[in-house]
């Protein structure tokens, strides 16, 4: 009984642990919490631009319009840089090196002149489009590690599930097993002991019925010989009976 009990403690507790793990999972899930959808770990990449159609006398649009789309890449970058370890260093290295080209494109644009314009124009377009793709490689980096992140975690706490519904299944089966050859071992004992009992009895019928044989025998012995006694005694008053008459006759 004590040991049921102790059992039971732990059925209990393991339960508990079950239902912790099984919560957690559905948090890791979107079962009861929020989850960080793919559209709020996700980065905002501006379109491919292309200047080309700035003339010389736009200079001042285009310089505004490329510095502002520049504050905007690195306000997305900076956001990229926020995430830690779920953005990729290297991609992100390479992602500076296209902002910087990118900066220094857009400073040739205010030192351009009508000669040199079109140049100018077509290494802020390059310049921004590197950019632009740079960032959106690392937007996929950070996405896919969230993902992994996500995946593992998950994995994780399914296999804490596993683990412990298997040890609660082998702790079950182990009080199974041992009940089992508990009720073994007392049947067991139970037939032994009638077989003693039931040797025991037959030993002591046998040997009662020795002995009542053994009386019988006697008695029958001392009866015979009794009869012998009494046959004899008659003959004897026979012969003296006859005896006596023989002599009165004579």
């Amino acid at each position: 009984m004590k040991k049921l009990r102790n059992l039971s403690k732990v059925l209990a507790v393991v339960a508990i642990a079950l239902l912790t793990i099984t919560s957690c999972n559905k948090t890791k899930k979107g079962g009861e919490q929020p989850v960080t959808t793919t559209e709020e770990n996700s980065v905002q990449v501006k379109a491919s631009e292309d200047f080309s159609n700035y003339t010389f006398e736009q200079k001042d649009e285009l310089l505004k319009k490329a510095t502002d789309k520049l504050n905007d890449l690195n306000t997305q970058i900076a956001d990229l840089e926020s995430k830690g370890e779920e953005a990729s260093s290297d991609l992100l290295n390479t992602l500076k090196s296209s902002r910087e080209n990118l900066t220094k494109s857009i400073e040739t644009i205010n030192s351009a002149t009508a000669d040199t314009w079109n140049d100018a124009k077509t290494s802020v377009s390059n310049s921004y489009n590197s950019v632009v793709n740079g960032l959106d490689n690392a937007k996929t980096g950070v996405l896919d590690n969230v993902q992994n992140a996500q995946e593992n975690a998950t994995q994780k706490v399914e296999n804490s599930v596993n683990d412990a519904k298997e040890n609660l299944t082998n702790k079950v089966n182990d009080v199974k097993e041992g009940a089992v050859n508990k009720v073994n071992n007392v049947k067991e004992g139970a037939i032994n002991k009638i077989n003693d009992v039931k040797g025991s009895v037959t030993d002591k019928v046998a040997e009662k019925t020795n002995q009542v044989k053994d009386v019988a025998n006697q008695t029958k012995e001392k009866a015979t010989a009794k009869k012998e006694e009494v046959k004899k005694a008659g003959e004897n008053v026979k012969n003296s009976v006859k005896g006596m008459k023989n002599a009165l006759t004579n």
